[in-house]
């Protein structure tokens, strides 16, 4: 899961700065900086919750 949304970063990226280089600032480009942001922020968000309860459940381990 990590991988799928760190290439989605990567191409998302790739693919903004292209048509940034292509075309300037124009809709298709802010589009592409919209959804790879769209991308990174869920992938920030969902493995940070997800790191969060393991660092949790190896407390609680470490602790009985």
């Amino acid at each position: 899961m990590r991988l799928a949304f760190g290439q989605a970063q990567v191409i998302g990226a790739t693919a903004t700065l292209v048509l940034l280089l292509q075309g300037g600032v124009s809709a298709p480009a802010i589009w592409a900086a919209a959804l790879t942001g769209i991308v990174s922020l869920t992938s920030i968000l969902l493995f940070r919750v997800l790191w969060r309860e393991k660092r949790k459940q190896k407390e609680g381990i470490s602790s009985a």
